[in-house]
């Protein structure tokens, strides 16, 4: 079978395959070792083991090809040992620590929110709330409301939201007009979601991996959680049509051992204006067995409480639906 010009031969090909080998074998301990060995082998490999031939000749110019070509393949299998070599220090890097937190699946998990939020007037008001994550990335808040009698529930996904409150009809629709509702009680954030909380910090924040550090949970202060601390400073400013600037800061403690999010907490800047969050901490409580409908407006409303739809995406947003 004849070979296209720019392709390899086999025995190039076996020489590629053994330095990805090498480069990425995942021992962190013998990190050192595989460089090393790495070189000689892409030092011998590119001396010739036969008589070099004149330097006119095809052969030679072919030669000079190769060993250029092997060159190029060295450098570049150096930075993927260099990057391997990274991910494997202390822990793995701040970005992997997020990704990890973020793209692992995990039981349900109860949250003890602690918000502190600005009032025109009155200043800042602190509240405490309980915020649950489905297996699927559902969330669910339970909101003491900031008036006696207030309490409120909020949930949905990435893109849709309901909210049940104490009176009042349920409302359900995208998080854009179901925020607009939210924005007197500063709960309009799309942050609430843990999954574009942990995307944001992701894409939008410079990450540093501080130093590992034991936490004490909320529901056992009698246990301590060793954790990476992954501090993240803003780099550029949100620019969808949300309401609610990102945090200035955001710090995340992930589990030690199985990476999901024992603890954040967010910041946002002094001058973020009324009803804006100042600082919210979320921390971990455990694994409660919730059944799937927890995650809908139904489990919390009322037989026969009125649901009223709100979203930009809907012709007959207006009709209003009664469950009775």
């Amino acid at each position: 079978m004849n070979r296209r010009p720019n392709e390899l031969p086999d025995h190039e090909n076996r020489y590629i395959d053994t330095l990805l080998t090498e480069a990425l074998a995942p021992d962190p301990a013998a990190d050192e070792r595989r460089i090393e060995a790495l070189m000689r082998k892409i030092r011998s490999e590119s001396e010739p083991s036969v008589e070099l031939p004149s330097a006119n000749s095809k052969g030679a110019r072919l030669l000079s090809r190769r060993n250029a070509a092997r060159l190029t393949l060295a450098a570049v299998v150096m930075l993927i040992v260099g990057v391997a070599v990274s991910l494997s220090v202390g822990g793995n890097t701040a970005y992997a620590t997020v990704m990890r937190a973020m793209r692992n699946v995990y039981p349900t998990r109860q949250y003890h929110v602690q918000m502190i939020n600005r009032w025109p007037v009155v200043g800042d008001r602190n509240v405490a709330a309980m915020l649950y994550i489905s297996r699927d990335g559902e969330f669910c808040l339970q909101h003491p409301g900031w008036l006696p009698g207030g309490e409120m529930w909020l949930g949905g996904d990435e893109t849709s939201r309901w909210l049940v409150p104490r009176m009042g009809p349920v409302i359900v629709g995208d998080q854009l007009m179901v925020g607009s509702v939210l924005q007197p009680q500063g709960l309009n954030s799309p942050l609430l979601h843990m999954q574009t909380l942990l995307t944001r910090f992701s894409e939008s924040y410079s990450l540093e991996l501080a130093d590992d550090e034991r936490i004490v949970r909320t529901d056992d202060t009698a246990s301590k959680v060793l954790c990476h601390h992954v501090v993240g400073t803003i780099i550029h400013r949100d620019d969808n049509t949300s309401a609610v600037p990102l945090p200035v800061q955001i710090d995340l403690w992930a589990n030690f051992e199985t990476g999901v999010a024992e603890r954040i907490i967010l910041r946002w800047s002094d001058d973020a204006g009324n009803y804006m969050p100042r600082r919210w901490q979320i921390d971990l409580v455990g694994y409660p067995d919730l059944s799937s409908e927890w995650f809908q407006h139904t489990a919390h409303s009322q037989p026969g409480q009125i649901v009223l739809p709100l979203s930009t995406q809907n012709e007959d947003s207006s009709k209003v639906i009664d469950t009775q």
